[in-house]
């Protein structure tokens, strides 16, 4: 009977003694402000690049774009693939588009 009595304190004790680790805690997450528009320019490079290199991925044009523009702005692979998702006119179109306006310029 006092084996069962020293028990139950025993376990009482592993269940009441506070935790000598710390549990683990997610880091907390800032807040990223969604509405930061990157500059017209920047679009406009991308689909620079797309029109002349139309078999390169988006991730390869984010590469390019980041090292060659890696002081002022930097794009993400998701971004560029936006870009040219959302951009309706075929690049071979985008292409004698932007050899008029460099011919204007």
């Amino acid at each position: 009977m006092l084996w069962l009595h020293l028990l139950y304190h025993w376990i009482i004790n592993l269940l009441t003694r506070p935790k000598k680790y710390k549990t683990f805690r997610k880091p907390q997450i800032k807040t990223i402000l969604r509405n930061n528009k990157k500059p017209k320019w920047v679009i406009d490079k991308i689909i620079y690049f797309k029109a002349i290199m139309p078999d390169v991925s988006g991730y390869k044009i984010a590469d390019i774009f980041n090292r060659k523009f890696q002081d002022k702005e930097t794009v993400s692979k998701s971004f560029v693939y936006d870009i040219i998702k959302n951009t309706n006119m075929p690049f071979w179109q985008n292409v004698l588009t932007l050899r008029i306006r460099s011919l204007i310029q």
